[in-house]
C-alpha cells in the first residue's frame, strides 16, 4: 500500500512523521515469515533498508548511507525513515508491517534542520507515480545472498591450524625435513604466494611436495566446526527464502572434507569453488564469472567475506551492501580492524 497524502504519520518511540500532502511517498508492505523468532526482526531491517538504499543509490542520489536500523542518510541528512510492526505470537512473528516514509518534493521543513528531500538534493520535481513504481519494481530484486565460508560461517581456526601444522607436518615426514624448516618454507611460500590461485590450490602443494594433503584433513574432522552462532544465523537466513549462494576460495577438495564434517551445504541454494573456476574472489575477473553464471544482479546482492580485499573487489563489481567480518576465529586468535564501511564481528551480528 502507499499514498502521496499521509495524514498520521508514525515515527520511532512515537514521534510523528509529517509529511505534506502530494510532495512525498509514504509506503507500507504486510507479510508474514514463516518460523521467524521474534529476536531476528533485525535482518528485515537490513533487508528493507538495503532496498531502499539501492533504489536511491540508481537515482544517484549524493552520499546515501544507512544510518542502522531505521533512517536513510544522505549526507547528515535524512531522507527517509523507516517503522516497523509486528503481530507476535509467543516467540515467532507471524506478520509485520514494515513502511517508510521518503521525502521527495518537499523543499520546507520547518522545524526539522536535519531533514532533506531528493528535490532539494538533485534540484528536480518528481513524478511521483513514476517513482513508486520504480519502489514496486526493485521491492522483489534484493534476491541473493552471497557468503564465504570460512571465518564467516566455518571457523577459522581449522584452517590455520592446517596450514601452519598439518601441512608442515607432512612435508616433514614424506620429505624427511625437519619441522622447523618445513614450517619456514610453507610460511614463506604462504606469504609470496598471497593472493594468488596456487596458494588456494592443494594440488599445487601436492605436486609441490609431493604428497596427498587431504588425508591430514580428514584424519582431523573433529576441528572442523561451525562458528559460534553461525548454524543458526544460516537458519534465520534461510527462513528469509532468499537464494543463498557460498562464494569461497577454499579448494573444492578440501571444501568436500569440510562438507563431510559439518552440514553446511544444506543452508545453500548453490556454491562455488575458486579452484573449480580457475580465478579467485579478489581478482576483479571473478566477479562477472559469477554475475553470469548464477545470473546475479550486484545491486540487489549482499554479499559478506572476512578478508577485506576481496569485499573491496565485491565493492567495486557493484555489491555495495558488502560486509567485512572481523572476528573469523572463536579462540579470537584473529581479530581485524573495524575499517570498512559495513563491518560486522561475526555474521551473527546481522541479527
Amino acid at each position: 500500500a502507499y499514498t502521496f497524502n499521509q495524514t498520521n504519520g508514525k515515527g520511532q518511540r512515537g514521534n510523528s512523521w509529517v509529511s505534506e500532502p502530494e510532495k512525498n511517498l509514504a509506503f507500507s508492505i504486510i507479510f508474514s515469515p514463516n518460523n521467524f523468532n521474534i529476536k531476528n526482526q533485525f535482518i528485515i531491517n537490513v533487508i528493507f533498508s538495503l532496498f531502499i538504499f539501492n533504489t536511491l543509490k540508481s537515482l544517484q542520489i549524493p552520499d546515501i548511507k544507512i544510518k542502522w536500523p531505521n533512517d536513510i542518510m544522505s549526507g547528515n541528512k535524512k531522507i527517509c525513515g523507516i517503522l516497523n510492526e509486528l503481530k507476535i505470537k509467543g516467540n515467532e512473528i507471524k506478520m509485520i508491517i514494515i513502511g517508510f516514509g521518503l521525502n521527495i518534493n518537499q523543499e520546507d521543513f520547518e522545524n526539522l534542520p536535519n531533514a532533506t528531500s531528493l528535490k532539494i538534493l538533485k534540484g528536480i520535481n518528481y513524478d511521483l507515480n513514476s517513482l513508486t513504481m520504480l519502489f514496486i519494481e526493485n521491492l522483489n530484486k534484493y534476491n541473493y545472498i552471497l557468503l564465504d565460508i570460512d571465518g564467516v560461517i566455518l571457523d577459522q581456526v581449522f584452517d590455520n591450524y592446517y596450514w601452519s601444522e598439518l601441512v608442515p607436518r607432512e612435508i616433514s615426514k614424506i620429505n624427511n625435513m625437519p619441522l622447523v624448516e618445513s614450517k619456514a618454507q610453507v610460511a614463506v611460500m604462504g606469504k609470496d604466494l598471497a593472493g594468488t590461485l596456487p596458494w588456494y590450490e592443494i594440488e599445487f602443494w601436492e605436486k609441490r611436495f609431493c604428497l596427498d594433503l587431504i588425508k591430514p584433513a580428514r584424519q582431523n574432522l573433529s576441528h572442523i566446526k561451525f562458528l559460534p552462532s553461525a548454524q543458526e544465523s544460516l537458519k534465520k537466513l534461510n527462513a528469509l527464502n532468499k537464494k543463498i549462494i557460498f562464494l569461497t576460495n577454499c579448494d573444492a577438495r578440501l571444501l568436500s572434507v569440510k562438507s563431510d564434517a559439518v552440514p553446511i551445504m544444506q543452508y545453500c541454494t548453490a556454491f562455488q569453488s575458486s579452484t573449480d573456476l580457475g580465478i579467485i574472489k579478489e581478482d576483479e575477473n571473478y566477479w562477472p564469472i559469477v554475475f553470469d553464471k548464477f545470473n546475479i544482479d550486484p545491486a540487489t546482492s549482499l554479499f559478506i567475506d572476512d578478508n577485506k580485499q576481496i569485499v573491496m573487489a565485491a565493492d567495486r563489481a557493484g555489491i555495495k551492501s558488502s560486509f567485512h567480518i572481523t572476528e573469523p576465529t572463536s579462540d579470537m586468535s584473529v581479530i581485524y580492524k573495524q575499517e570498512w564501511k559495513n563491518s560486522l564481528r561475526t555474521i551473527e551480528d546481522l541479527f
